[in-house]
Formats: C-alpha cells, structure tokens, sequence
C-alpha cells in the first residue's frame, strides 16, 4: 500500500504557480514546481537509503555537483537534462553555461 502526503503552496497567491512536497512511506521526499520534480536549494528526490536525484523544470541539471548519486557513491553528471559521461567534461561544459547565462 502507497502512502502519499501532499504540502502545496501557491506563489503569489496564484494557483499556476504551484509548489508542492510529497512525502511517501520510508521517508522518501520529492518537491514539484507546477507538476515537474523541481528544487533549486538541494535534491528534488531522496530516499531514505541516501539515493538522490537533483531536477530543474523536470530535467535532471545541477550546476554544483552531480545530479545523480547513488547510495554505492556511483555519480552521474547532467545539465538542463543531457548526461555527461565523465566528470571532467561536465565541469568544462558547465564553466561554458555559466559563461553564457552570467552566472558566477
């Protein structure tokens, strides 16, 4: 049996702009933003044996790490939802993204 809890907040009052948290049974957590896994302060997925999974708008991207790590230390590098094989490539492609949208 599936146990669900659902927290929504709407910004600014409006009901478009939906944030939500749901809880499943054996802690594991998942935040949306307007239906698509979304958090930009940490993981958008974890489960409680320390699996992670980082999404943006739906696509798995973080600019600070791996996007996916696995609770045996494998980790998977992705940006705006593309897969990076190796770490090094990632963190050049990355500095060119941050370049292109000013970001620091």
């Amino acid at each position: 049996m599936k146990t669900e809890i659902k927290f929504k907040r709407y910004i600014n009052n409006d009901p478009f702009q939906r944030k939500e948290i749901r809880f499943y049974h054996f802690g594991t957590k998942c935040w949306f933003l307007n239906g698509n896994r979304h958090r930009e302060d940490g993981p958008a997925l974890t489960y409680s044996n320390g699996y992670k999974e980082w999404f943006l708008n739906g696509k798995l991207h973080r600019e600070d790490g791996p996007a996916v790590q696995y609770i045996d230390g494998t980790k998977k590098w992705h940006l705006e939802g593309k897969e990076y094989r190796y770490e090094k490539e990632y963190w050049e492609v990355l500095e060119k993204y941050k370049r292109e949208k000013n970001i620091k």
